[in-house]
């Protein structure tokens, strides 16, 4: 039996262990309000620092939850392999999940190393990557067969939301699901929610047996898990008469940020020949515009829809412009960024007259890369010369 086994996960200290705590409570905010307000996450245990399991309808999530100061560098796979690193945690959880419907993902606040082969753990990529399991089967003392079976079930999710722009977003979240709370309903709310998750975060630890007393609980842990588990019925009490009608298009792509398909935009993007850093700047980018809708939507106090459908309308007529010409190249999706970003920043204030991207260059690549994903526009197809 590999050392790792019989190993307790390690415990944090230090200075922004507070930071740390709350952070982690933020990232569990948005799974709790899926699990509330849509049915298909039947319970949410978060299990102290770094931990989250979800039950859904279809098995088990076990999250790993990795946060650092945005001065330290960026993660490498020695960080996910180190004693305390989310990789030798996963480890623990997947010896005792085998016969399981269960994912291992992990969260990792802040930037992965460039070319580090931690990137072969998206979603997207091939986990059989030879640097990634020599360096697994070396640090966890197992088997290559072992370490390739166990890699084959973890995924890299996208990054979260970083510590400074966690709780905004968090309350964004809220008051989408229902857009008649008032700002001070939907604090109320997040106050509500963030209280009860420390709670349970708070609560004793179920220590190295974690995920098989939470899969198969016994009575000498039951009061113990019974403390950690936030179920729907309980957070639908904690959060109120939350619209059912509203959209939950954001607060399920935040919460399945990582899955087994690629998402459109990026698949479009990649038929146009797009570089794996463009991607990663598109995907961000995507995010802040979506951002940036919620925020508008949230402090009118009339619909924006027909000043959005002007937008996009405006965003459709200058993709399909700048199209013209690149059928033939071999890298459309590059030469359409550039051309998009080049104009952006000269005609920002034409092309967004409402501010409704508040006339950001930035902003409106990221509505491109939403109207991507939504069919509406494309990246042109890659022609080999």
């Amino acid at each position: 039996m590999s050392d790792i086994l019989r190993t307790q996960p390690l415990v944090d200290t230090g200075s922004d262990v507070f930071s740390r705590y709350r952070y982690q409570a933020d990232i569990t905010l948005p799974f709790c309000l899926r699990c509330a307000v849509t049915g298909d996450i039947i319970c949410v245990i978060p299990e102290h620092l770094e931990d989250i399991a979800l039950q859904t309808n279809s098995g088990w999530r076990f999250i790993q939850v990795k946060s650092r100061n945005p001065e330290r560098r960026p993660w490498g796979l020695s960080d996910l392999l180190s004693s305390d690193g989310a990789l030798r945690s996963l480890f623990r959880t997947h010896t005792q999940t085998l016969d399981v419907n269960a994912s291992l993902e992990i969260l990792l606040e802040g930037a992965v190393r460039t070319k580090d082969p931690i990137s072969f753990l998206r979603s997207e990529a091939d986990h059989s990557n030879e640097e990634l399991i020599a360096a697994t089967v070396q640090s966890l003392g197992i088997e290559k067969d072992e370490a390739q079976e166990f890699l084959a079930r973890v995924t890299l999710l996208q990054p979260p939301v970083p510590r400074p722009q966690v709780s905004d977003a968090n309350l964004l979240l809220i008051q989408q699901q229902n857009p008649t709370l008032t700002l001070q309903e939907a604090s109320d709310i997040y106050n509500r929610l963030m209280s009860e998750i420390e709670r349970a975060m708070r609560a004793e630890p179920l220590g190295v047996k974690w995920p098989t007393y939470v899969i198969d609980p016994n009575p000498e842990v039951s009061e113990r898990l019974k403390a950690k588990m936030l179920t729907r019925p309980h957070l639908q009490r904690i959060v109120g008469p939350l619209s059912q009608a509203a959209s939950h298009y954001l607060l399920r792509r935040i919460t399945d940020s990582i899955t087994t398909t690629v998402s459109v935009l990026e698949r479009k993007m990649r038929e146009g020949g797009a570089t794996d850093r463009i991607i990663e700047h598109a995907r961000a980018l995507r995010a802040n515009a979506q951002l940036r809708l919620l925020t508008l939507q949230a402090r009118s106090l009339y619909t924006q829809d027909n000043l959005i459908a002007d937008l996009e309308q405006r965003l459709e007529i200058y993709v399909i412009a700048k199209q013209e010409g690149r059928i033939a190249s071999s890298t459309p999706a590059l030469d359409l960024w550039r051309a998009l970003l080049d104009d952006f920043n000269a005609h920002a204030a034409v092309i967004d007259a409402n501010r409704i991207m508040d006339a950001d260059p930035m902003l409106l690549l990221g509505h491109v890369c939403e109207l991507s994903d939504r069919c509406i526009v494309n990246w042109g197809v890659a022609h080999a010369h």
